[in-house]
């Protein structure tokens, strides 16, 4: 895959460090890693109270490297509320920032509940990693 850069790493551990400025959680925890030049955070099958606090993690480091990020939960089929509302108060910061959220989704249950919380305004939602990273290459002056 032409742009690629994935940090990965084989740790005990939920956390291991590459640099400085670059860490990746392992397992069944968020991933993240840059598609040509700009941050994705990954989800794992299921994010809730009990791994929500790596995805904010996830999140922060993402927002820190670009003004727009893309979460990529292609392979999340549930999400509860510590999810959404890790989602939706990065969507605001990035947003005041002239960012924004994308998040890729493939699941039904996972747009339903934001469908049924009647929050789908506050993200761009695609079904393509590529539609995601090509539209915030254009948005923010990269190379598509």
């Amino acid at each position: 895959m032409n742009g690629l850069q994935i940090f990965r790493t084989q740790s005990p551990g939920p956390l291991q460090v590459i640099s400085y400025d670059v860490a990746i959680y392992t397992g069944e925890d968020c991933k993240r890693w840059k598609w040509n030049g700009m941050p994705v955070v990954a989800t794992p099958d299921f994010v809730d109270i009990s791994n929500v606090a790596l995805l904010r993690c996830s999140l922060a480091w993402a927002a820190a490297e670009s003004a727009s990020v893309i979460v990529d939960m292609t392979a999340t089929t549930f999400c509860d509320v510590t999810c959404v509302n890790s989602l939706l108060d990065a969507a605001h910061r990035l947003r005041d920032g002239g960012g924004e959220l994308v998040l890729v989704i493939c699941a039904a249950s996972v747009q339903r509940v934001l469908d049924t919380l009647n929050l789908c305004q506050h993200f761009r939602i695609v079904r393509d990693l590529h539609e995601a990273a090509s539209q915030n290459q254009q948005a923010c002056g990269y190379a598509a």
